[in-house]
């Protein structure tokens, strides 16, 4: 809006027309300057205050340049005001085109007077200030204030006379009253002073934050907020204090409600356990708790305590809370006896790693003993906070490589498990998946079976070369027995299929293909093992379904992926297989054995992988048949060096889960299972077999950033 515009907007309570005004506007300045005063006092949000001051000085005391922008003192100079009352100084603006920026202050303002907006050093960031305030200090103030902006700068020397005498202390009229409320409701505190103090209210003596008004509102008051109530009241006489008044909650009556359930416990012969519950209700509860649903005598508080156990004490106990108004019954929890307590020993010890920096490590440890042990991490002998599982999983950096154990305890002695070094590696050495491979069986009744994959990884691009293979009658020559005659595959782009390879056909690339990964050597050109090597596929997950191309087939046969990137050429933006995965009919006392190979061999820098059996979880996705409950172990050679039957809702199973786009497992008592594991470069197999009945199962594994 142009400034004329701007101004006739201001003036139309004239009632005039636009181009009056604006032949008025051109021709009287006096008039200009009143209506932008007038305008600035009305905008401002102590709007009330400027008006006031402005009906004190004239438009007469008004003075301007015609054609320049200048600023008004209001009232003007000097000002008079008494001690305890409000003194206000304003600036309006006159003149155009445009108003002061800033102003700056120099000297010092009487006692009690502050600037809107407030200094910052001597300068107010404003193009309307006001200096006001209630004044303390009997006495005369001179200071100058210095409008600027871009074009100009104007000084006005400003005389503050202050008279009278020293400022009364308050005086407490109308005491806080003490309340009665009942919980849950609302209490309110009033208090009425003179002398224009300023207040803090107090509770049992401690000053409440935020509460400076003569009034004090409490809400949805609990028992935690009974207490003595007390005001200040003060100014520049002085304080005065109010009485204490009492604050007062009554209990709403309520039947009982149990907020923490006595927890499950496994002990030993000759130990102690302890059941605890927690619960709420008015009037007071009380308690009588149950083995196996029939009271124990005594037994009536919030906690159980059985001391010197024996076989015998083992069993369910729960505990009825009552009052008044009802009572309930708490869930029951079992207590587990051990027939003698044993000291905790160290089963698999932690073990040192070589990690790339920025990259996880995972410490493990497996031990025994009972009761059940608990565990504490240590680095460089010092407690780690919050380091309290069996795994242990750090971040490489230059800050947390060093030594670590494990203090293992139980009710009978503690253990501490040898030393693990964390090594962060100072090469450029990619650690990361190379191969996964696939043993299983195809059969009439189970005919076919998907592999899984991910190209990709943080900050890669490009194409990379895959070699895909399904081996039936090669295995023969490995003493493998009752081979898959004819395998077949297909591959799949989502749902698209792209590729198929029935018998592989002797061709040399793939011979070559073969050698270049380490994969083993087909046993003649026309066996009817199948393969297909691509030297460029994009980087996206991919299926391959694996089949008999003979209908009715059956036997042994082996799926594998290989990562045929040359080794010489990988770098940190070459995409890798971060994911490899099977999904498979597992028949009841039959297993399920996945190869996978961390690279490069020969490598030293450790890759840390998430590996999952997935079962039960696979219920949400409306997979019909699935395993009840997988487990799961990882063999290094033939040494089993991690193992797991239910992974127990461990958080840091949860977190790895996370970072690689994992589906979640919401049950977190679910007997599905999973290893968080670092493992150094070389080949390992995790074999799954069902505890009781088979059905369909997937198993994962995933590279972990």
């Amino acid at each position: 809006m142009n400034s004329f515009a701007a101004i006739a907007g201001r003036l139309q309570w004239l009632n005039l027309p636009v181009v009056l005004l604006v032949t008025l506007l051109q021709r009287t300045p006096v008039l200009r300057v009143a209506s932008t005063a007038g305008e600035i006092i009305h905008a401002s949000p102590i709007g009330a205050v400027l008006r006031a001051a402005a009906t004190v000085a004239s438009l007469g005391a008004l003075h301007s340049l015609a054609g320049a922008t200048q600023y008004v003192q209001n009232p003007p100079s000097p000002v008079t005001g008494a001690v305890g009352t409000r003194v206000t100084v304003a600036f309006t603006i006159t003149g155009s085109p445009q108003p002061p920026n800033f102003f700056t202050l120099q000297g010092s303002l009487p006692p009690g007077l502050d600037t809107i907006p407030a200094l910052q050093g001597n300068r107010i960031q404003s193009d309307a200030p006001v200096i006001t305030g209630i004044a303390t200090q009997a006495g005369t103030f001179t200071f100058s204030v210095t409008g600027s902006c871009g074009a100009y700068s104007q000084t006005d020397t400003i005389t503050i006379v202050i008279t009278g005498g020293a400022v009364a202390a308050p005086t407490i009229t109308t005491q806080p009253s003490g309340l009665v409320v009942a919980s849950g409701a609302n209490a309110a505190f009033t208090v009425v002073a003179t002398g224009s103090p300023t207040y803090q209210w107090r509770k049992d003596g401690v000053p409440l934050g935020g509460a400076t008004a003569a009034a004090l509102t409490l809400t949805n008051v609990q028992a935690v907020n009974q207490g003595t109530y007390s005001v200040v009241a003060t100014n520049a006489g002085g304080a005065a204090t109010s009485n204490n008044a009492t604050l007062t909650v009554t209990p709403v009556s309520a039947a009982p409600a149990i907020t923490s359930q006595p927890v499950s416990q496994v002990s030993a012969v000759g130990l102690s356990t302890t059941f605890a519950v927690t619960a709420t209700g008015t009037p007071a509860l009380t308690y009588q708790w149950l083995k196996n649903s029939t009271p124990i005598a005594g037994a009536t508080g919030p906690t159980l305590t059985l001391s010197g156990l024996t076989l015998g004490d083992a069993g369910n106990y729960a505990v009825n809370v009552t009052n008044s108004f009802g009572t309930v019954t708490s869930a029951a929890a079992t207590l587990n006896v051990n027939a003698a307590a044993t000291a905790p020993a160290i089963r698999v010890p932690p073990s040192s790693v070589t990690m790339s920096s920025g990259g996880t490590a995972v410490f493990n440890v497996s031990a025994s003993g009972s009761p059940a042990p608990t565990f504490q991490w240590r680095r460089n002998g010092l407690p780690l906070a919050a380091a309290t599982t069996p795994a242990l999983v750090v971040k490489a950096t230059t800050e947390t490589a060093g030594v670590y154990s494990v203090v293992v305890t139980n009710a009978v002695n503690s253990t501490i498990s040898p030393n693990a070094t964390l090594t962060v590696a100072t090469t450029a050495e990619i650690s990361r998946l190379i191969n996964l491979s696939i043993l299983t069986n195809i059969s009439a009744a189970d005919p076919d079976f998907t592999i899984g994959t991910v190209l990709g990884g943080a900050a890669t691009f490009g194409n990379k070369p895959l070699l895909v293979r399904a081996v039936g009658p090669s295995l023969g020559a490995l003493g493998v027995p009752g081979v898959l005659d004819d395998p077949t595959f297909e591959m799949f782009a989502g749902s698209t299929s792209f590729a198929t390879n029935d018998n592989w056909g002797g061709a040399a690339a793939l011979s070559n293909a073969f050698a270049q990964v380490g994969a083993f050597a087909y046993v003649a050109g026309n066996s009817k093992d199948a393969a297909l090597f691509n030297p460029s596929i994009p980087a996206r997950d991919y299926t391959v379904r694996v089949s008999s191309g003979v209908t009715g087939g059956s036997g042994a046969v082996i799926a594998e992926l290989y990562d045929a990137s040359p080794g010489a050429t990988f770098t940190a933006t070459t995409p890798r297989l971060i994911n490899v995965s099977v999904r498979k009919q597992i028949d009841t006392g039959a297993t399920l054995t996945a190869g996978f190979v961390i690279g490069p061999i020969g490598g030293t820098a450790a890759r840390t992988v998430l590996v999952r059996a997935i079962g039960p979880g696979l219920g949400v996705f409306g997979v019909p048949g699935t395993m009840p409950d997988p487990k799961l172990e990882l063999f290094s050679g033939g040494t089993v060096i991690a193992a797991s039957d239910n992974w127990g809702g461990d958080a840091q199973l949860t977190a790895a889960g996370t970072a690689v786009g994992a589906f979640a497992i919401a049950n977190l008592q679910s007997k599905d299972a999973m290893i968080l594991v670092t493992l150094a470069p070389g080949n390992y197999t995790a074999q799954v077999t069902g505890v009781g009945p088979g059905g369909v199962a997937l198993v994962e594994v995933y590279e972990v950033p």
